[in-house]
């Protein structure tokens, strides 16, 4: 149960850069066409997409203080309402606004030329 709530606390904090996803994703679609898919759905991409794949070619960012604060209480109270009286208050909103980028926290290493779409791995 750890691991599913952190993943979802994670994607309530950071936001994927849609245009580094969306090369991403045209790149597996051409991955995938090669051992005999003849045209696969978005939706069959998607699921052949690994965390580790995102995490290497897609830059993430902060989500701000208000999206995030609405993220995690959405969160929170999905937990079949069970938040032993946790909810974010002014103090934790606080807390919440000090989660920020730093500056310049992505480096482009190199191209991939990955089944013929060029996208980049990042170095953190």
């Amino acid at each position: 149960m750890y691991a599913p709530f952190m993943a979802k606390l994670s994607s309530c904090i950071f936001k994927v850069d849609t245009n580094d996803y969306a090369l991403l994703k045209r790149a597996k679609k051409e991955e995938m066409k090669e051992p005999g898919f003849l045209d696969p759905s978005d939706e069959d991409v998607t699921k052949r997409l690994s965390p580790e794949e995102i995490s290497s070619h897609c830059k993430r960012a902060t989500r701000g203080t208000e999206e995030t604060t609405r993220l995690i209480t959405e969160l929170l109270t999905s937990l079949d309402g069970e938040t032993d009286g946790v909810l974010l208050d002014d103090e934790h909103n606080i807390h919440i606004d000090g989660l920020r980028d730093a500056d310049n926290i992505y480096v482009k290493c190199k191209n991939v030329d990955d089944a013929f779409v060029e996208i980049m791995v990042l170095m953190r």
